[in-house]
């Protein structure tokens, strides 16, 4: 079996490769694609983010090694679309996208909305520690004490802690690698406008083998219990309570969960395909490959921007752009809406699981946030704690993350970019 579907890669991981350790230049291009964010945004909290565009310099090298990766990696005709943001404290910003928003040729531009996989789960963490910080719950609060209706009908989630949901400690595995008859992509493939509920999603994670609480594996069935917590606690639903708590202090007007009746995204949007090969063994298949071996059915090419998010909720569900990813990348993905304390703990990170995670948060070499991929997107969102730089690169297709990790590792470090301008 291909080991990236043991880790959930329908929306977390991919294939993680090594990301160098970058310090990195940045700035704004208006080269074949809409360059856009020049205009800073309003947030009513304090953002550690460059808000100036680069220098003319800097923007042509981080042009040139974008433009390099995608005109020399064998997997760049996977993406129609690939969209880059580096926002460096020293340097200034650079946004840019290049190639197409549809395969009939609309160009991508900065303004369109992409889903963002499982980055939503760095939102649905940040509910979560907010409501521990405003003390209507606590990180040692078990399943049984918060939800007792799910602790009665799924008792391998009973003593699951909160902490443990947040950290992939739960033992339940990812509900999205249910094989059939249990699983779940099937009844997705044959109808891409179902909604699912969330006793058919936690009934196809318990259908595997349920390891102890406190062991670690990555599993997006964890955020779907804690979406429920947050919506049995806070008194609205964890759409609203992103909205207004969570994207609201931060200025993020192009970022949101919607209710999951809405199938389409705000205009304007890319459109997200399932390129690539349908043989599993092949690591270019991406969700081509895991449609088919978790028993689904998807023609190449398919548009898949429509697909129901009512499978993927608070694990996977939330769309965004190239710009307000970066004002999240920037916020340590929400960890600056926190206490100190909750900080430190957020960000305290295990080192010997894979990938290195914390509370709703992964480790990317010297990287913090989080890495999705949805039917038929994938995204980055990333922040390097030591230079302050963040990171976010996005594409429209799910065929893999290989050609964004690419793309990462290929942009110019602090030394061979040119010298910041005053």
């Amino acid at each position: 079996m291909d080991t990236r579907h043991t880790r959930g890669r329908w929306h977390g991981l991919g294939v993680v490769l090594a990301v160098a350790a970058l310090s990195l230049a940045a700035g704004c291009s208006s080269d074949s694609a809409d360059s856009g964010g020049d205009t800073a945004p309003s947030p009513s909290v304090s953002l550690d983010i460059a808000t100036t565009p680069m220098s003319d310099a800097d923007a042509a090298a981080v042009d040139e090694a974008v433009l390099g990766v995608l005109g020399s990696s064998d997997l760049a005709e996977l993406a129609p679309g690939t969209w880059v943001g580096v926002w460096d404290p020293q340097r200034g910003f650079f946004e840019k996208a290049y190639g197409d928003a549809t395969l009939d040729g609309e160009q991508a531009s900065l303004d369109q909305h992409l889903r963002i996989g499982s980055v939503t789960k760095t939102f649905t963490a940040t509910a979560i520690l907010l409501l521990v910080d405003q003390g209507k719950i606590a990180l040692d609060d078990t399943v049984e004490d918060l939800l007792p209706e799910v602790a009665s009908s799924y008792p391998a989630y009973a003593t699951v802690t909160v902490e443990q949901l947040l950290g992939m400690e739960s033992g339940v595995p990812d509900y999205l690698n249910a094989l059939p008859p249990d699983g779940l992509i099937p009844a997705l493939t044959e109808d891409p406008t179902r909604l699912f509920t969330v006793d058919e999603i936690l009934t196809a994670a318990t259908s595997g083998r349920v390891e102890d609480p406190g062991t670690f594996g990555y599993s997006s069935t964890n955020f779907v219990v804690l979406e429920e917590i947050v919506n049995a606690v806070s008194g609205t639903t964890l759409q609203d309570f992103i909205a207004d708590e969570v994207t609201g202090p931060l200025g993020m007007t192009d970022t949101a969960l919607q209710p999951y009746e809405e199938r389409v995204m705000p205009e304007p949007y890319a459109h997200g395909y399932a390129t690539g090969s349908a043989d599993p063994a092949d690591l270019t298949s991406g969700c081509l490959g895991e449609f088919a071996l978790t028993g689904g059915e998807v023609a190449e090419d398919a548009d898949l921007s429509e697909y129901t998010q009512s499978l993927t909720r608070g694990a996977g569900g939330i769309y965004s752009t190239v710009g307000d990813l970066g004002i999240w990348a920037s916020s340590m993905s929400g960890t600056t809406l926190l206490s100190e304390d909750l900080q430190a703990k957020r960000l305290a990170i295990t080192p010997d699981v894979y990938p290195p995670y914390g509370l709703g948060i992964m480790q990317v070499e010297n990287y913090l946030g989080h890495e999705g991929d949805a039917f038929g997107y994938q995204a980055y969102a990333l922040k390097d704690p030591d230079t302050g730089t963040s990171v976010v690169v996005m594409n429209n297709t799910c065929a893999n993350s290989t050609l964004m990790d690419e793309i990462i590792a290929a942009l110019p470090t602090g030394a061979a970019a040119s010298p910041a301008t005053s």
